[in-house]
């Protein structure tokens, strides 16, 4: 006979953080946002977002989304390296050095 639990839908992901009682932990939580920041803070939409938020994060849209941004972070790495290497590359030619291009296995 199997042992555990059995695991919960989106669906019933959503209805239960819909319907959650108010822990004391959330309502400290919750007060101290809106002390922190002077904003009208909503109880139930923080509850929301603490319990789905890893959810969100699993759909496809979501997971496209930080895909992107992954790629365009490591494509500015890259123009970030290229300038620098272009720069240092001036700064050498200014001082009357030469720089030598060699290929990786050259370089071992």
């Amino acid at each position: 006979m199997a042992r555990g639990r059995k695991a919960m839908t989106l669906e019933q992901k959503i209805e239960n953080a819909k319907t959650a009682e108010v822990t004391k932990a959330q309502s400290d939580f919750i007060g101290w946002l809106k002390e922190s920041t002077g904003l009208w803070v909503d109880e139930r939409s923080v509850i929301l977002a603490q319990k789905l938020y890893n959810e969100f994060l699993t759909t496809p849209a979501a997971a496209a989304a930080i895909a992107e941004r992954k790629a365009e972070a490591a494509n500015k790495a890259a123009e970030r390296a290229e300038k620098s290497r272009e720069a240092f590359l001036k700064r050498a030619e200014k001082l009357g050095y030469a720089v030598e291009k060699i290929s990786d296995e050259a370089a071992e």
